[in-house]
């Protein structure tokens, strides 16, 4: 059997906001008011990476922060602040929010709060709602303008490695500013003395102008009848980024296997995959590796299994990045 790995690419469109931060002192009545809100952290030491890139929107995205001092004894932690321009006002499907990109993440999240920053619209802190998933704004921003979101969460080192992995995730185009810092007071605000770093995220939308791109290997290959084919896919954004944590399928277009895939979303493969007892078929793919234990970053696995028929078969390959059952327009 031949099996012929072609990748396709994801297509979008930049769409850009402003981000205003603020950092500084609050006011003391409102220190009072916030103090049994927010946990207090203790990394003296905090970097971020990358310390910019650019993903299309509803991605969870991964950032990771090095921190110090931590051990498995005294784990470290730390605040991580996410701020956005954006209009979202529906807190259950839309907005911005803390996301996991990994498939079992070491390191551990608090409870997610709106930012106490004060502010007007179009500042971080205004009119912040954490919903059931997502940080939104109460108030509709008037046409054609946007209003800040700014929420954040404790986040522990809990086993001990010196590095938080976190991810971000929104459902609008623009800039979002990504803080981390030691909340030593536990106030909520990055104060003066309190060790921070930040970075930007860019989320723009699945339309023609920007990409990840999915690249396949082999291209092709040449197997026993009933033996299983495997291939490995690289998974980049827009700046070639390797991107960890993403979803691949795939279809047999045409062959002898035609019509054998892998849903992403559903986790299932066509026709029923028999782990026990592998046969035609069983269609698998894990999503983009992370580069733990060895791995490397933003590549994924997948295989099948050849009906036994001798043939050449085509592998359409596709990132999902809607959450919906198989490849729609624009993945």
């Amino acid at each position: 059997m031949t099996g012929t790995s072609k990748a396709l690419a994801r297509l979008g469109v930049t769409g850009l906001g402003a981000v205003v931060m603020f950092a500084g002192l609050m006011p003391l009545t409102e220190l009072a008011a916030n103090a049994a809100t927010y946990t207090p952290t203790n990394a003296t030491s905090v970097s971020l990476s990358p310390d910019q890139d650019t993903a299309a929107v509803t991605t969870c995205n991964e950032f990771t922060a090095t921190i110090a001092p931590s051990s498995t004894t005294t784990p470290g932690s730390v605040t991580v602040q996410i701020s956005q321009a954006t209009g979202a006002t529906n807190g259950t499907s839309s907005g911005i929010r803390f996301c996991d990109p990994l498939a079992t993440n070491p390191d551990s999240r608090g409870t997610v709060v709106a930012s106490p920053t004060p502010g007007s619209a179009g500042t971080p802190g205004a009119n912040t709602t954490v919903g059931a998933t997502y940080c939104f704004t109460t108030t509709a921003p008037a046409a054609g303008s946007t209003s800040n979101v700014s929420c954040e969460a404790p986040f522990t080192d809990t086993n001990g490695d010196g590095k938080i992995v976190f991810g971000v995730l929104s459902t609008e185009t623009g800039t979002m500013t990504v803080s981390a810092f030691g909340d030593t007071n536990g106030n909520g605000a990055q104060d003066v003395g309190e060790n921070g770093d930040t970075s930007t995220k860019t989320w723009v939308s699945n339309t023609a102008a920007n990409t990840d791109k999915i690249n396949c290997s082999p291209t092709s290959a040449t197997n026993d009848t009933g033996d299983t084919h495997t291939f490995t896919c690289s998974v980049t954004n827009a700046n070639g980024v390797a991107l960890s944590g993403q979803k691949v399928g795939f279809t047999v277009t045409s062959g002898p296997d035609a019509g054998v895939s892998y849903n992403p979303v559903t986790n299932t493969s066509t026709p029923a995959s028999d782990v026990a007892h592998p046969g035609p078929g069983d269609a698998t793919c894990n999503t983009t590796d992370n580069g733990a234990s060895g791995t490397t970053v933003g590549q994924a696995t997948c295989s099948f299994t050849n009906n036994g028929v001798p043939g050449t078969d085509s592998i359409r390959v596709y990132e999902d990045t809607n959450g919906v059952s198989g490849q729609q327009a624009g993945e």
